[in-house]
């Protein structure tokens, strides 16, 4: 009834401001759309960035386990080298010994040889 008693013009005139009032909801409601999106994006980057930094961050600790692994296998075995070298070292020492004993009790030999063959 009250649209009725209204002139075509005025309802013209209010339907013109109803078609502009939706488009500035609709562009109002896409802006904010398009806020929400660019935020979410960013988050995505952000986090995206945090994965990459830890994945960076593990890898160093990765490669720097596995040298620690790689150092200490080299130090045992440098060790177990060391320590056959000391064993050998110390055979050859010892047969040294043995000999330089053999050889001074021949020559303590000879000496008490040619001492009694002096007084003879």
């Amino acid at each position: 009834a009250v649209v009725s008693t209204q002139s075509t013009g005025e309802r013209n005139t209010l339907l013109k401001k109803l078609k502009v009032e939706a488009t500035l909801a609709q562009r109002e409601s896409f802006e904010e759309y398009q806020r929400r999106e660019m935020y979410s994006m960013v988050r995505k980057l952000d986090a995206q960035e945090k994965i990459d930094e830890l994945a960076k961050l593990h890898k160093k600790r990765e490669f720097s386990r596995t040298q620690d692994i790689r150092r200490e296998r080299l130090l045992v075995e440098h060790r177990e080298q060391l320590d056959q070298l000391e064993q050998s070292l110390e055979q050859e020492l010892n047969t040294l010994l043995e000999e330089k004993e053999r050889d001074m009790g021949l020559i303590n030999k000879r000496l008490d040889d040619l001492n009694n063959s002096l007084f003879d």
